[in-house]
């Protein structure tokens, strides 16, 4: 019976908050994102392959054709610094940042300001 093996199927789906497959978004597709990396030793084997992927998965990171020695200091720290800051996945770890707890503050003392 086909509404037998439907119902079975939709008995085996686990509903629930956090349950669902999590995919990249969509609007994202076209482009390369988040390919900064901190340049790591080269590695102890002797073979090199160009066309294999660096170790962060991208076939062509911008730390393979972007050389930074001509930016100032200050700018290479702050290429560092947004290379390597991570964004909280949801408001419970932004709420575990101090750092992030007052942006939330700040953005809603604007809104509240401009009674928005």
């Amino acid at each position: 019976m086909e509404t037998d093996e439907s119902t079975q199927a939709l008995a085996d789906v686990t509903l629930g908050r956090g349950m669902r497959t999590r995919v990249p978004s969509v609007r994202l597709w076209d482009f390369v994102v988040n390919t900064l990396s901190i340049p790591r030793p080269p590695p102890t084997t002797t073979s090199s392959s160009s066309h294999l992927p660096s170790g962060n998965g991208n076939f062509y990171s911008l730390s393979d054709v972007m050389d930074s020695s001509r930016f100032s200091l200050e700018h290479r720290i702050f290429l560092a610094v947004v290379a390597t800051d991570v964004e909280p996945r949801s408001f419970t770890e932004a709420m575990q940042d101090p750092g992030w707890r007052e942006a939330m503050h700040t953005e809603i003392r604007a809104l509240e300001s401009n009674e928005t």
